[in-house]
């Protein structure tokens, strides 16, 4: 059976904008509109935590889709890690048997997105030996995700396009529970 769950490429980016503009010329590729938010980042192994305004989208093509960040803030999404890919993107069901996973693995975690939540929204490892993060979304957010990029608009921003969010969430509810 193929798996599913490697979904997108985040590249960090010193200038959304000019980026965005840069792929849809390079790759004749549209974006969503851009959304923006704070959020919170710790790192596990400082104890380090920064709240950092995010701006990001999402190409509307098929998966794995490209996310552009704009680069930020201290840790992860500073701009020490732009210019490149920062990570390869997974949809997860468990976020904390992952954590707890990673460490039994030896596996250092560089950032865990929490927003104060009981679960975290998405973790970020450190770069394995090949110089290669993962991100490990809760796939919670899976039908809000697939609304953006369907519609091309942030779900929240417009009535329709958060209709069809959570349309898509709970069809992910369901094939989750069913499979």
């Amino acid at each position: 059976m193929l798996r599913t769950n490697f979904y997108h490429i985040g590249i960090l980016v010193p200038n959304l904008q000019e980026a965005i503009a840069y792929y849809q010329k390079k790759l004749t590729i549209d974006f969503a509109d851009i959304a923006t938010t704070d959020l919170r980042l710790s790192n596990p192994e400082t104890g380090v935590a920064e709240i950092v305004p995010v701006a990001v989208t999402y190409s509307r093509t098929k998966a794995p889709y490209i996310e552009l960040i704009e680069a930020v803030g201290d840790g992860a999404f500073s701009k020490i890690n732009s210019g490149r890919i920062l990570y390869y993107g997974y949809w997860e069901k468990d976020i904390p048997k992952r954590i707890r996973r990673l460490k039994r693995e030896g596996v250092v975690v560089d950032a865990i997105i929490d927003n104060n939540d009981d679960i975290p929204t998405a973790i970020i490892t450190a770069p394995d030996q090949y110089g290669v993060r993962i991100e490990y979304v809760t796939d919670k957010i899976q039908g809000y995700v697939k609304a953006w990029i369907l519609t091309g608009k942030v779900p929240g921003n417009h009535w329709w396009a958060t209709a069809l969010a959570g349309i898509f969430s709970v069809y992910y509810f369901v094939k989750q529970r069913l499979s």
